[in-house]
Order: C-alpha cells, then structure tokens, then sequence
C-alpha cells in the first residue's frame, strides 16, 4: 500500500533514481525478453512507494505457479492484461496489518499495471518479430534467387545467403546504396528504343536482377526488394550451342536461324511459355534464356522463311504477352555467332507486326510500288525497294511471305532472276510478276508453276483480292 508522505517528507531520491535506472535498463533490453523481464522486475521491486511490489511473469513462473501462490499472504494482486493475452500479475504487500487498500492505492496500482502490460506487449511484439524474421531469413535462404529487401523508408531489412554471395562483400546503406553496385544494359533496338535489365556489376557471372516494389498506394513509402538470378549457366549453354551450331552449319554448307524474343513486360510472362515452346521443337532446335528480358531460339538447317513458319505455328503460345520478336540467318560463311545475335537484337519489332504477312514489292518505278502498297497495306505489312541489290539485302535481313517484281527490269537484271535469288534465299517465299508482255514463258522456265503473273494494265481490285487470297492459302 502507499506509505503516508507527511508535506515536508521528500521522497527518496536515490530510491527513486535506482527505480528509474532500472526502467532504463529494462528498455534498453527489450529485444531480449528474458533480460527485459528480468530488468523489470527488478525496477518494480524498488518502488519506494510500496512495501513489497512483486511482478510475476507467466512466460517466467508459469501460469500454475502464479495461480498458486497467488494469496499466500495478504496483498492486492491486478493482472497485466496486453492486447491479446494475460502476461502475468503485479501484486503489491500490505505490511501493515488491519489497515485496508484505499482508491489512492487501486488508482496508481492500476495504471502501473496498465503500464507494466504495455512495455510487455511491445517487447513480445519485437520478440515475435524477431523470431518471425529469422524464420524468414532461413526460408529465404532456401530460394535459389538472390533476395534483398529494403523497408519503405530505404532502410536494409533482409540479405539472403544468394544475394550475399552475389554481392561478394560489397557492402551498402539502404536501397539507393545497394543500387550503385547494378548497371543498366541498354542494346538498342531497331526502332532506336533502349531495351534490357539491371545487372550486378561483376566479371564472373551474368547476375540479373528484378526491382519489386510492394502495395499500390503511391503516395506512401513502399517495402522494396531486389531479385537477383544468375543467367551465366543458361546463358553459357545458350551460346556454346549457337556457336558450334553456326561453325557446323557453315562447314556443312547448310542454313541457320536464329530468333531473339523479348518480354516487354514487367512480369516477364513470357518465360512461362518456355516449357511450352520447348515442346514444339525438333530434336536439333534449341530454345533458352539469353538473359533477363530475351529467349533465343536456334533453328538449325532452316532458312528464315521456314523459321518465320515455326515461330508462327506457336504464337498462340505468345498471346495475351507483351513480345518484341528479332530474327538473322546464317548466309555468309563468314558470319560469326556475335554477329548473328547482333542482327537478330538489330531487327526486333513487335509481336503483331512480326507476324504479319509481309510483301516484298520491287519495281524500277516508284510509283508503281506506291500503287500497290496502297491497295494491299491493309492486309500485308509491306517494304518497298526499286534496286536490285537492296532487294537481296532485304532478303537475307528479314523473312517475307510474297514479292511481286516486275519483270523487265533495268541495269541487266530480270524479275526472273531476283526470283530466283529469293528462292535460293527463302525458299518458301511466294513469287508474284507484273508484266505489259503477253508471252511470259521462257522468261519464267523453271518457276512459272510456281509464279502468279499479272499482266499490266491491271485491276486493283482484282488483284488485291487474288493476292490475298493465294496468301491465305500458301
């Protein structure tokens, strides 16, 4: 009970500093409950206020040991109620025999306890927190990426063991720290557009890695994790297969395609449909990761034409994902696997686009091109060219599904012979002639079964049509 203070009595202050120190003591300990429970009771036991002050702790006595000593002598007893539990009971003695507890005695007694059940529930909070992150750091441990998170104010909160062995002693400060040791790859595209990801900064692996920020709401600080991955195995399996297929693809004299797919989404959905593409291959074809962002795709001993054929018979695959697709074939003995990737990055276009049909129109007369693209855009993705050589150039840059040539051109050449250069190139390449002449057949010996010819002047809408529907069915 409260001793009576007579107005001129100071209190102890000693007493009353030791009590405080005690307090102190106590919540400096708070991470370790033990100790913090131990400091506590301590402090509670030197109040100068009551004859005998005890705390008693479930987690320390246990709740039968509590029960059953809780009346052993005469003292008022007031539980230590937390958010979710009972933690245990403060109990203060009364020495003075026939003399009752008043409402001074029951007010500050029961803020004291209020108090004391307060400091408990936070120091379970932190104790549970830590145990659940420990839990955590050993799970994360088990993932076979690299985790660093970072709390919404920047600060470190977690390393696993994969992103501490990808770091390799680096050492950071908070989120912005840590993103000093990644650089941002940056190929550009064909539409001049940089594309690719964040790397780790290091010379033995190819480490990729993912920024993920958690929760919606912009406008508040979010948690922030790093995912890292090593692509260097993938990626090395990757290239030693394009390499030595290109070196025996040249030796044997046959032909090679090779295809980049981009994810252009954050998700990168399109790894999912890896399995899938996987299962549509021939035994000699390879697909697999380049890095963060691309898929490549090896098409031994096929020309683009009929690589353009086996992207498309899986674009169903593709759907619903955001996908930038390049394509190089291997026509020069000379072309290096370097340099095949190089086209392939060089050449990406949209999904959609790439998957068009596409027509190939070549006439000495630009306005004659003009005049075609415009009846037949609707339906075709369509590149023009009034030059012979640019024409082989496109060819052997990009698959097409049809070219429609004159067939009297200037400077030597005929629309027969670039037809026959586009054979030997795509082979499976659709060959349209315009023509004023009316006997056309030595000049197309050879192909004419395989060629449309359209005599001038001719019907737009007429061909349109026969165009569209010769496509559809090629």
């Amino acid at each position: 009970m409260i001793r009576k203070l007579a107005l001129n009595e100071e209190l102890d202050r000693k007493g009353v500093s030791g009590v405080f120190s005690q307090l102190t003591s106590a919540l400096q300990n708070i991470d370790d409950f033990e100790h913090f429970v131990s400091s506590l009771e301590s402090s509670v036991g030197k109040l100068p206020f009551f004859d005998n002050a005890v705390l008693e702790m479930a987690r320390v006595k246990g709740a039968e040991g509590i029960r059953s000593g809780l009346f052993e002598e005469p003292c008022l007893a007031l539980p230590l109620t937390g958010r979710k539990e009972v933690h245990g009971v403060l109990k203060i003695g009364n020495s003075e025999r026939g003399r009752s507890f008043g409402a001074e005695d029951l007010h500050l007694m029961g803020s004291l306890a209020m108090f004391t059940a307060a400091l408990v529930d936070n120091a379970v909070a932190l104790g549970n927190y830590r145990e659940n992150l420990e839990v955590l750091r050993f799970l994360f441990d088990l993932v076979p990426v690299g985790v660093v998170c970072f709390s919404g104010t920047g600060e470190t909160v977690l390393v696993n063991k994969k992103a501490s062995q990808y770091l390799d002693g680096k050492s950071f400060n908070g989120l912005d720290d840590c993103l000093k040791h990644f650089r941002r790859e940056k190929p550009v595209g064909s539409n001049g557009k940089s594309v690719g990801s964040y790397y780790l900064d290091t010379e033995n692996a190819l480490v990729s890695a993912e920024i993920k920020q958690l929760g919606e709401d912009e406008g508040n600080a979010r948690a922030t994790a790093i995912l890292m991955m090593d692509l260097t195995s993938a990626e090395a399996a990757l290239q030693d297969v394009l390499a030595r297929e290109v070196y025996r693809c040249q030796w044997m004299g046959l032909k090679l395609t090779y295809a980049l797919l981009e994810s252009a989404d954050e998700k990168k959905q399109l790894f999912a449909a890896l399995p899938d593409i996987r299962a549509n291959l021939s035994p000699i074809d390879v697909c697999g990761v380049v890095d963060a962002d691309h898929l490549g795709v090896i098409l031994p001993e096929k020309d683009m034409g009929e690589g353009l054929q086996f992207l498309r018979s899986f674009s169903p695959l593709l759907s619903g994902h955001k996908v930038r697709i390049g394509m190089a074939s291997l026509l020069s003995g000379e072309s290096s696997p370097e340099e095949l990737s190089s086209q392939a990055m060089g050449s990406m276009m949209e999904g959609a686009r790439f998957f068009q049909r596409s027509l190939l129109l070549h006439d000495d007369y630009k306005a004659v091109n003009d005049m075609l693209e415009l009846c037949l855009r609707r339906d075709f993705q369509i590149i023009k060219s009034d030059k012979f050589e640019t024409s082989l150039r496109l060819l052997s840059e990009r698959p097409f599904d049809g070219i429609i040539t004159e067939l009297d051109l200037s400077g030597g050449q005929s629309g027969a012979d670039l037809i026959l250069k586009a054979k030997e190139i795509q082979p499976l390449i659709r060959p349209f002639v315009t023509t004023a002449r009316v006997q056309v057949g030595k000049d197309l010996e050879g192909i004419k079964d395989d060629v449309t010819v359209f005599r001038k002047p001719f019907d737009v809408k007429s061909i349109q049509a026969q165009i569209k529907e010769t496509m559809s069915s090629y």
